[in-house]
């Protein structure tokens, strides 16, 4: 008889142990969130000149050179008139703004149609962030947000800008508006990055998506009350990377189960371990 007793009593604890599975937790806390909104960027320098032939012509000689800094008036080409016969003196090319040469098109000795592009000019140490961004953006847009930008071919990451401009017209193709960004520092014209607006700090509570329970259109977050595990039922809000917002439902400092190697129901006692798998010495 005592040997039956003592087999129960060993069931019963087995049992108990069986149903108080190993879970970690966590504490819901409010989190400050950056809302951002992010948009590819191209940079462009404010000077810009494209120098084109006017005529049919042959080139005959470089003024300038890649990289050189010209002003206004400063010959950068030589060019003549395709036809010998004639007596056309050859035509000189100026510069129509001060800058640094940044393209030479046309190599000495072609021949160049009306229109053709001979000569870029910029100035890398004057430039840009152009973005695009779609019409559904537009009025969350304000002068002087701030922003990052980062160019992964260069390896750049986390460069200060603030919004500059804001067009006052949609692209009627693209469904666009153009805005201009403002750098903390100079990044090479025609380079494409990623630029990241910071429209404005939010305070929310952020769990991973792996804790919640879903119930048909309904979803739950297993707390810890009176002793037991509570599903509670929330209110989610938007994503942000693998974490979503609660929106309703739970409030900072309660207690959710983070961890949970089994499926659990309302009302069931669970065992807590610490996020580094040692045990707790108590059980809810």
């Amino acid at each position: 008889m005592k040997s039956v007793l003592m087999f129960l009593l060993f069931a019963s604890f087995a049992t108990q142990a069986a149903e108080s599975p190993k879970v970690s937790i966590e504490t819901a806390k409010i989190e400050s969130v950056d809302n951002s909104l992010n948009y590819p960027v191209q940079i462009r320098s404010f000077v810009d000149a494209q120098i084109k032939a006017d005529a049919d012509l042959i080139v005959m000689k470089h003024l300038v050179r890649l990289g050189q800094r010209v002003e206004k008036g400063d010959p950068i080409l030589e060019l003549r008139h395709p036809d010998l016969n004639t007596s056309y003196k050859n035509r000189v090319f100026r510069a129509p703004m001060p800058g640094v040469v940044a393209g030479i098109h046309a190599p000495v000795g072609n021949s160049v149609t009306n229109g053709t592009l001979l000569v870029s000019i910029n100035d890398p140490k004057k430039v840009y962030g152009q973005v695009e961004i779609p019409v559904a953006d537009f009025k969350k847009m304000k002068i002087g947000l701030p922003a990052k930008l980062k160019f992964d071919q260069f390896g750049v990451n986390g460069i200060e800008a603030t919004v500059a401009g804001i067009g006052a017209m949609v692209d009627s193709k693209l469904g666009t508006v153009p805005i201009e960004l403002n750098l903390s520092e100079s990044v090479l014209p025609g380079s494409i990055g990623m630029a990241s607006i910071s429209l404005k700090k939010e305070d929310m509570i952020l769990v991973d998506e792996k804790v919640l329970y879903f119930s048909g259109d309904d979803v739950f977050l297993a707390v810890i009350e009176a002793e037991s595990v509570k599903k509670k039922k929330i209110e989610l809000g938007r994503r942000f990377k693998n974490r979503i917002e609660i929106k309703t439902g739970v409030a900072e400092g309660e207690i959710f189960v983070s961890d949970s190697p089994k499926f659990l129901r309302d009302g069931q006692k669970v065992q807590i371990v610490k996020k580094d798998g040692k045990s707790v010495d108590k059980t809810l």
